[in-house]
Order: structure tokens, then sequence, then C-alpha cells
């Protein structure tokens, strides 16, 4: 369970830095940088429509917000223009020179679920100009925890350092909009200190076993947790089965011994009976063999 988590890890940190890689490409572009430089932001709209085609499965849009944090072009929604995302962590993160992929927040134009990639716009004095977005589908980051699954109760998910649901399988679960998910003291020790392994704990009464590795591109934790009786169950069947199989050797083995010891005692109950009914015959006792080295 650990190595499931690790790997899984492994991926969700990839396809977090894809698509950080993505929106700075467009951050870092000469022309771009100028363009805003100049006050001209608007002239980038339709260089963002042509990056933004092929993405509509995966991305609600593709904005540039000024460095007052106003976003100034989209290229899949104009009423986006001027909405304010200057209160937004990511915007944060990215006017302090750090790239970064948000939790998940309610869409300010949708109201749904996204992650937003968000990078830096440094003009050439490195001056802080804004900040390129591309806002993901939350759908599109849980297909990849979705595509794990152990068991029945096995679910893989992403948490943060507090235990809030980042990514699950069931996107009520996201941010404690439904909270299904109990983690234990113990557990939550291991995330915070980012550490990779496996505890068993208790929720609710029912035993569990939950494997951890941390997302270090993100500062989070992939989670797999299953019902231990589940996992469990193919080693007691196993057990059962050798103990089923143990039942029937001693079974076999006791007929044996009795249908041997029956083969063997008999010959030697005959001889004793012979040698009995000879000594009540007479009080001389004479014992030939015969050719085949029978008592005779």
């Amino acid at each position: 369970m650990t190595l499931i988590a690790s790997d899984l890890a492994t991926m969700i940190d990839s396809v977090s830095q894809l698509e950080v890689r993505f929106v700075g490409t467009i951050a870092r572009n000469p022309t771009i940088i100028t363009q805003i430089d100049n006050g001209n932001i608007s002239l980038t709209e339709q260089y963002l429509k042509i990056q933004f085609k092929g993405l509509e499965g995966r991305y609600e849009g593709l904005f540039i917000a000024d460095k007052s944090g106003i976003v100034r072009t989209e290229a899949n929604h104009k009423e986006a223009i001027n909405i304010d995302v200057s209160k937004r962590k990511y915007f944060e993160m990215a006017k302090s020179g750090k790239p970064n992929l948000s939790v998940p927040v309610i869409s300010k134009l949708t109201g749904k679920l996204i992650m937003v990639a968000a990078y830096p716009i440094f003009n050439k004095k490195g001056a802080f100009l804004g900040i390129v977005g591309g806002t993901i589908k939350i759908s599109s980051m849980i297909q990849y925890i979705s595509s794990v699954k152990i068991g029945e109760t096995g679910l893989p998910t992403l948490v943060d350092s507090e235990g809030r649901v980042i990514l699950h399988p069931k996107e009520d679960y996201i941010l404690g909009k439904q909270n299904e998910i109990y983690l234990s003291n113990s557990l939550l020790e291991k995330i915070q200190n980012r550490d990779t392994g496996s505890i068993e704990y208790s929720d609710r009464g029912i035993k569990k076993i939950a494997g951890f590795a941390p997302a270090n591109f993100l500062n989070w934790e992939v989670l797999i947790i299953q019902d231990y009786d589940e996992i469990m169950e193919p080693a007691q069947s196993i057990l059962m089965f050798l103990v089923f199989i143990g039942i029937i050797f001693l079974l076999i083995s006791f007929s044996g011994i009795f249908i041997l010891s029956g083969i063997v005692s008999k010959p030697i109950e005959k001889t004793v009976n012979t040698l009995s009914e000879i000594s009540n015959k007479s009080t001389e006792l004479v014992i030939s063999f015969d050719k085949n080295k029978r008592i005779t």
C-alpha cells in the first residue's frame, strides 16, 4: 500500500509540474511580457486563445491578471474580465515569485470547483507585472487518483498538512464539503512530518490501514486508506484453507496408521495363539521349521 501511495504521489507531482510549466511558457514569452509592460495587456487575448485550443476538456479558462490582481484578458470567458483574484492564495504566492498549483477553490465565474496553475510575470528589470493563470477543472485532476482503487474500500486521497481533503474520487469530500474522512492524530503527525509508510488506526470503531507518501512539489500527502478486515480477508482465507488441509492430512495419517497396525499385528497375534495352543497340549515343546521357515 505504501508503494502504491508513493507511485501515485510521483504521478500527482509530475502532472502538477506540467500544468505549472504550461502557464509558465506563456508568462515567460518575451512578446507577452513587452505587451503587458507597455500597458497593452488586451493584445494578449488572441495569443491566449491559440494556447487554449485543445484544452477545453481539462481547463475552464486561461487568463492574465495585472499586478493588482484584476483579470484583464481571458481566452474562454469574456465575462471573467475584471474579476478580482488578488485575495486568492495562488495570486499571492505567484506575486512573491512562487509558481504554484492552488488548492481547489470555487470559481468566481462558474461556481464550480477548480484548481489554478499560476505563474508570475516579471519584466526585464524584475518588476512584477501580474500572473498567468490556468483554471483547471477539478474533474480532470480527480481522474488521476480515480484510476487507483484497492478492493472495495481502498480509495486514494490527497490531503494538505492539516488533513483537509484536496482531491478524492468523490468530489463531495473535497475541502470538507462532506466530512467522511477521519484521520487519527498519529496519522496527522505522519502527514505533517512528510513521512512515507503505513499505519493502523480506528475510524469510528472500524479498523483501518493507511499507506501514505508526500507529493513534494505541492507539499501535500497522498493517502490510501482501506478497511483492515478487507486487507486481511485473503490471508484469513489462506489460513482457513491450510487448517482444512491440515485436518484432512491428519485424518489420512491416522487412518493409515490404523490400517498398517492391523496388517502388522495379525501375524503376530496368530503366532502367539499357536504357541499358546501347543503349550497347552504338551509339556515338551519341539519347534521345527519347514523349508519356508514356518513353524510346524
